[in-house]
């Protein structure tokens, strides 16, 4: 399942299409500002990757909720989650609220580094995470 703001569905569902996805992929509505009305139709997944999902501070709280939310039910359901989180720094106020916020949010990471990725997938400019929820800890950080 593929996740965004229900403006964006349209696309995502064309870009399914386009690409043959159709039969296994899905696109759905989530908005980080009421995940409560999306998470619950939403399956959980092994693993969430999110990329390119945060660029401004107003975005960091309602992401870092979200995710944490939907980790803990993905968590719940198969034991364990890895999210995989690609980010490009865009402000670095935002990167320090971001991570001082996935720490709060019981978010262990580690960076994957560009070459330890297939030369298709490298980019300078961005990094590639390895986030995980701590176990027994609760989803999402107040705030």
């Amino acid at each position: 399942t593929v996740t965004d703001v229900g403006p964006a569905l349209p696309l995502l569902e064309s870009n399914i299409a386009l690409n043959g996805l159709g039969s296994i992929v899905s696109a759905s509505e989530l908005d980080w500002f009421t995940p409560e009305k999306h998470l619950a139709s939403i399956p959980p997944a092994e693993v969430i990757v999110a990329a390119d999902t945060v660029w401004v501070e107003d975005l960091v709280v309602p992401f870092v909720n979200t995710l944490s939310q939907a980790a803990a039910a993905s968590r719940s359901r198969f034991g364990a989650v890895v999210v995989l989180f690609c980010h490009k720094t865009r402000s670095r106020k935002t990167d320090d609220l971001l991570f001082v916020r996935l720490r709060e949010a019981h978010f262990s990471w580690h960076e994957i580094r560009a070459e330890q990725m297939d030369d298709v997938y490298r980019n300078h400019d961005l990094q590639l995470w390895r986030l995980e929820l701590a176990s027994g800890m609760p989803g999402p950080a107040s705030g």
